[in-house]
């Protein structure tokens, strides 16, 4: 002690100098350790929008912002992608069209059933699973799928989908039609002028290139309403608003609450080296900053490959106190925040991570009552078309997509099958297994008429089968057996 508190001579302290040691010290410790998980999370390349920003958008932004504010999500993969893809994908869209004769008319008829096939033939050529999974999607994800029905050189239906954000629908027509309002200015936001002579030329119909003409000229507004009778429209509701837009919050609380786990469960495996530099009792420092700071660059220098490791130099005592947070608690916060978002979707966790069967049977028949909504506005879209190309006054058609998704088509076709003996359908548990019409009556004919598979597949004979035997086969096969034990 005597030796400790012992006068040494004057140093020569500079606070500058001091200062800009620490600095020095702070700035090093931060070069040699670096955190790479948090680094990479903050290389975002989407929009991060501000809580402020999203209550807005829902509660009062217009149709194109809460589009963007959907899709940014969307792109961004988590809880909202995993929503909307389960939806947009939950039916099979698997159908059957329907021939409804008119009175005293028969489909026995060569022409009748000409123009039956024919339809058929349409129908597989839309291919209605793609289509109409593209429309659920667009239509949960945008809130409205916009398109027109235009041609090619060969006469064959092309549906045309417009860009979203270009395209609004906010009235009727007489005959209750929705009505789509083009933005024009849509061709002048395509750069290369090219592509947008291609675009007005070739793809689109002829009456957007004459409107785009007029609109250049000042003589019409940007605004084209397009007719009826070529456009296509499907949206759950009149507001056009995508669907699980007040679930985006919810899920954005949620991530944040799990990063904000893993940076804790970091920090608690991170181990601190604490450099308390020695000073005399009376404050006198032993070591100038300068030197200090080079004990400090050698302790870095020594640990610098272990990330998780920290160095702090100081003249001082230096205390961390943290919260004691369990896994338990942890878990328990997190819970309720998961069910909160599927609360706000209106859908079952289960979906994504089943403990039973009640609850996920439950609601996935609840989900499908909710696409079928949809779906059957394609179905009706389907049997416009059909009626307007085959349809006749002796002859017209319905088109119908059953509900059926891969999680009750086993009981679907199970009870659709149990009634053929009935007399009902054999179609219907057919196409239930994603046959279409004309594939199910194609595989038939292979079957009987090419790989006479009802003569091939012979079953093995029962003791009841053998009791029942003919009389003649009965005869030839003992006559057979004498002959042989001449």
């Amino acid at each position: 002690m005597e030796d400790q508190n012992k006068k040494i001579p004057a140093r020569n302290f500079n606070l500058t100098s001091f200062k800009k040691a620490t600095t020095d010290i702070v700035n090093l410790n931060n070069s040699s350790y670096l955190d790479y998980l948090l680094d990479r999370r903050k290389k975002i390349y989407l929009k991060n929008y501000t809580p402020e920003e999203i209550q807005r958008i829902i509660n009062s932004g217009s149709i194109e912002e809460q589009q963007k504010l959907s899709r940014n999500y969307f792109n961004k993969d988590g809880f909202y992608k995993q929503l909307v893809m389960h939806y947009a994908s939950l039916l099979k869209n698997t159908g059957l069209l329907i021939p409804t004769p008119r009175f005293k008319t028969t489909l026995s008829k060569s022409k009748q059933q000409k123009a039956y096939f024919n339809a058929l033939e349409f129908v597989d050529s839309l291919n209605v699973p793609m289509l109409a999974s593209d429309i659920y999607l667009k239509v949960i994800l945008d809130g409205a799928y916009y398109a027109v029905k235009t041609y090619d050189d060969k006469n064959n239906l092309i549906i045309l989908e417009l860009p979203s954000l270009f395209c609004s629908s906010s009235y009727k027509n007489l005959q209750g039609k929705d009505v789509i309002d083009f933005d024009l200015n849509y061709f002048d936001s395509i750069g290369d002028s090219k592509v947008r002579n291609l675009l007005l030329t070739k793809a689109y119909p002829k009456i957007f290139l004459k409107a785009y003409h007029q609109f250049k000229k000042g003589k019409i507004t940007n605004l084209f309403s397009i007719p009826t009778d070529i456009s296509i429209y499907f949206s759950f509701s009149d507001t056009s608003r995508p669907f699980f837009l007040n679930v985006i919050q919810s899920t954005i609380d949620y991530d944040e609450a799990v990063h904000n786990h893993k940076t804790k469960d970091l920090e608690e495996i991170k181990k601190i080296i604490v450099n308390e530099i020695p000073h005399l009792n009376d404050g006198t420092l032993v070591f100038e900053p300068e030197e200090a700071a080079e004990m400090h660059e050698g302790i870095c220098d020594m640990v610098k490959n272990n990330e998780n490791v920290s160095v702090i130099t100081s003249y001082g005592k230096i205390t961390s106190i943290g919260s004691n947070t369990t896994d338990g608690v942890h878990k328990n916060y997190l819970e309720p925040m998961i069910d909160n978002i599927f609360s706000r979707a209106g859908v079952s966790k289960q979906l994504f991570a089943s403990t039973g069967t009640s609850s996920l049977e439950k609601s996935v028949e609840n989900d499908l009552s909710v696409m079928m909504l949809l779906a059957n506005k394609v179905s009706k879209f389907i049997t416009d078309i059909v009626n307007n190309k085959f349809g006749s006054k002796e002859l017209n058609f319905i088109y119908k997509i059953l509900p059926v998704s891969l999680y009750n088509e086993e009981d679907y076709i199970t009870s659709s099958y149990k009634l053929t003996s009935s007399g009902y359908s054999y179609l219907v548990p057919a196409v239930a297994q994603g046959f279409s019409q004309r594939e199910f009556l194609n595989l038939k004919d292979l079957e009987n008429d090419l790989l006479d598979l009802e003569n091939r597949l012979i079953p093995l004979k029962s003791s009841f089968q053998a009791g029942n035997e003919s009389t003649e086969k009965k005869a030839f096969r003992q006559g057979f057996a004498k002959d042989n034990t001449k």
